[in-house]
């Protein structure tokens, strides 16, 4: 049951009375008890309307409108969104299935091809309409289906056009993943206990009212407070820099015009301004203010008036423009690139900054990237598990598929490996550890394609890394070459004291040829005085 609508102004009636055992002090709940609800989240909110915004230009329908103006006015917000959008929109996105069986992959291969193929939207568009919850604080879509009958289907009894699919096996797809606007959010609907149960929208553009039910429509926050469904937009801490820039951005520019056209001076009768005044010379005071007000230097510009002398041949009317001497006191430049920083770090962007004042070293901006990647791959994190929890499960259910093979929707990884750091890693890690099964997710880190059967079949001996018998590499050094008087077959110890491009890299080592502590010893004595003598 929702609460009754109000006008916003005052808390709803509840529609029962509270209980008065949940007042009450327990000292030993019983299962009932513990299966019960006592609290609220305390979010502020009456007859469907939230008001946890302390600021009023960021409450409501103005604030979508300040945060709007900020997304699209703003170079720095501008640049920082667009930034993060393309990073993400760059990311891979796959579909895990839940074992390693034929029948698993197949289903799969069903919903990837519901997500990734046969929706109205490309699913980057549709990633692009999701990050719409950076500036907003949040994003609302309906999940619109269909049944997959081909690119022809038949009419519907009402003789409506179903929406056409790529795919002709009859089960339930998605159509749309539809957005629906932050603006058009009119109030959300709440049970007595605070769960969101839907949203309710109207298109003033349209004249259309419709109630969403949570059920079948899908949230997106950047964040969480108090599990407001609104969220929090992460330009909430750049609204103060950018207002202040905005203030200072215009008064730059009506200085910048003063000063090249000058401050518009004028002298007239000191009768004008005297009380006794007639309305001839009242008006003639407000017509010179106008004038005053109103001179702007562009092509047409100029200023006609008549001479006017007393009866001593005094001037008594006079215009001129007075200009400013020398340099401001304050540079504004300093103020504002302060600002846009300030804008750049609340939204973990400063490293677009990075370099602009010929300032910087690389571990700075390894540091920066790295700290931005973390709050990239958040944002990735809240799309899956939003997709995770509640589209997926959707569909399973309305296809009836087996529950125990639903499969997974995954992001990857922002950065791209270092591929230097990658092959250090294989010459440390391959020393020991057997890394034949990890091949293929090696050659994807790398950006190369899969060798297909490469867990399975390694590669052949005529073509493995010298001095192995399996996937090795390294100096390929003889046990009994060395004098340690035991067998081992060829070992596969990088000499990490040369460069590292000399070096043959290799996906593993067999654990058996491991040496024992005695022969190690051995082997790396005999290494050091070879490394002494070899030419660089």
């Amino acid at each position: 049951m929702s609460e009754p609508i109000t006008n916003g102004t005052a808390y709803p009636v509840l529609p029962q009375p509270p209980d008065p055992s949940l007042t009450q002090v327990v000292e030993h709940l019983d299962a009932k008890e513990l299966l019960l609800e006592r609290g609220t989240s305390g979010l502020r909110r009456a007859g469907g309307y939230v008001r946890e915004e302390m600021l009023k230009d960021l409450t409501g329908l103005e604030g979508m409108r300040r945060y709007r103006e900020m997304r699209d006015n703003s170079p720095v917000v501008g640049s920082c969104l667009y930034a993060i959008e393309m990073m993400i929109r760059h990311v891979k996105w796959t579909m895990t299935p839940a074992d390693d069986t034929p029948e698993a992959k197949h289903y799969a291969d069903i919903l990837e091809g519901m997500l990734f193929d046969d929706l109205d939207l490309p699913w980057a568009l549709l990633i692009s309409e999701i990050l719409s919850f950076l500036p907003f604080g949040f994003s609302f879509f309906e999940l619109v289906f269909k049944r997959r009958q081909g690119l022809d289907p038949p009419a519907n009894p009402d003789g409506s056009r179903p929406h056409a699919s790529q795919f002709t096996d009859g089960y339930i797809g998605l159509a749309k993943i539809a957005p629906r606007a932050q603006e058009t959010v009119l109030r959300w609907e709440f049970s007595s206990m605070g769960d969101l149960l839907g949203m309710h929208q109207l298109d003033p553009w349209v004249g259309r009212h419709a109630y969403i039910p949570i059920e079948k429509a899908l949230l997106f926050r950047p964040t969480s407070y108090k599990n407001n469904p609104e969220g929090r937009s992460v330009l909430r801490t750049a609204y103060r820099p950018y207002y202040l820039i905005t203030h200072i951005e215009n008064t730059e520019a009506v200085g910048i015009e003063r000063d090249l056209t000058g401050l518009p001076v004028f002298g007239t009768p000191p009768q004008w301004w005297l009380p006794t005044a007639t309305p001839t010379e009242v008006a003639q005071l407000e017509l010179v203010k106008r004038l005053g007000r109103n001179i702007r230097q562009d092509e047409q510009a100029c200023l006609v008036y008549p001479l006017m002398y007393d009866a001593a041949g005094n001037l008594l009317f006079k215009f001129e423009l007075a200009s400013s001497a020398g340099t401001k006191a304050i540079n504004t430049d300093t103020i504002v690139q302060r600002y846009e920083l300030r804008i750049t770090q609340s939204l973990l962007c400063d490293l677009l900054f990075l370099g602009h004042e010929d300032v910087g070293s690389f571990a700075l901006a390894s540091s920066k990237s790295t700290t931005q990647a973390m709050s990239l791959g958040g944002y990735l994190t809240a799309i899956k598990d939003e997709m995770n929890r509640r589209c997926i499960p959707l569909l399973w259910r309305l296809n009836a598929f087996p529950e125990k093979l639903r499969p997974t929707l995954v992001h990857g990884d922002v950065e791209t490996v270092d591929l230097t750091e990658l092959a250090r890693f294989m010459l440390s890690f391959g020393r020991v550890f057997n890394m034949q099964d990890l091949e293929n997710h090696i050659r994807d880190l790398a950006g190369l394609p899969e060798r297909e059967g490469a867990e399975t079949h390694p590669l052949p001996a005529s073509i493995q890394p010298r001095g192995m018998g399996g996937h090795g590499g390294g100096s390929g050094t003889d046990i009994q070459s060395l004098g340690t008087g035991e067998t081992g077959g060829q070992v596969g110890l990088p000499d990490l004291d040369r460069d590292l491009s000399s070096q043959s890299l290799s996906l593993s080592v067999d654990p058996a040829t491991v040496l024992p502590r005695s022969a190690g010893q051995a082997v790396r004595k005999r290494l050091r005085r070879r490394a002494t003598r070899a030419a660089y």
